[in-house]
């Protein structure tokens, strides 16, 4: 297990979410990325 997976592991069982739902696909994440988005804090 690499330390992004147990990372998302984590944050799944801690707020009983998957992480990021909303982004969907390959495209999604990469246009996050593009415009300087941060992920949101879950909680």
């Amino acid at each position: 297990m690499d330390i992004w997976a147990l990372g998302c592991t984590v944050l799944e069982m801690l707020t009983g979410e998957i992480p990021w739902t909303r982004l969907h696909d390959v495209e999604d994440v990469l246009m996050e990325v593009r415009n300087g988005c941060q992920p949101e804090f879950l909680g």
